[in-house]
């Protein structure tokens, strides 16, 4: 085995490890037990299935028509009585809580290598593609990652 190849695998290793570790980390352990809870609270579930429909509807509306018209207005309105629906549910909160700490936890890792990284070395940074069909209020959860 080549030099080269056995440094790549000891830091394939250890990227495996980390790994590892985030999935057995008190975070993750809550933001399990947070989803769950969500999955189980019907009307959590279906808020925050509305909470997209309403902010896509405000997307469309304002760029259709700008942010003075008063179907954006209404559109705005809507949106937001259902996010002062959302504050309403602890167990919202708690999932969006365990989800932001799992998120900070995998981008301190992120950062940590990206700042670990020789200036002059140029990374591709689109190479990680976060899904956003798992099911959050805010868009994709950050622990749903692809290469």
């Amino acid at each position: 085995m080549s030099v080269a190849l056995l440094q790549t695998s000891l830091i394939l290793t250890q990227a495996e490890r980390v790994a590892d570790m985030i999935a057995k980390s008190d975070e993750l352990a809550r933001y399990r037990q947070a989803e769950v809870k969500m999955t189980n609270h019907r009307e959590a579930e279906q808020l925050t299935y509305t909470v997209k429909l309403k902010r896509n509807r405000y997307s469309q509306t304002s760029l259709r028509y700008g942010y003075d018209h008063p179907e954006v207005r209404k559109a705005k309105d809507e949106y937001d009585e259902v996010l002062q629906r959302v504050e309403q549910i602890p167990v919202i909160e708690e999932f969006q809580t365990s989800q932001s700490e799992v998120n900070d936890l995998v981008q301190g890792v992120l950062k940590i290598v990206m700042v670990s990284m020789p200036g002059d070395m140029r990374l591709e940074r689109d190479t990680i593609e976060v899904k956003s069909g798992c099911g959050t209020v805010g868009g994709g959860c950050g622990s749903c990652r692809t290469k």
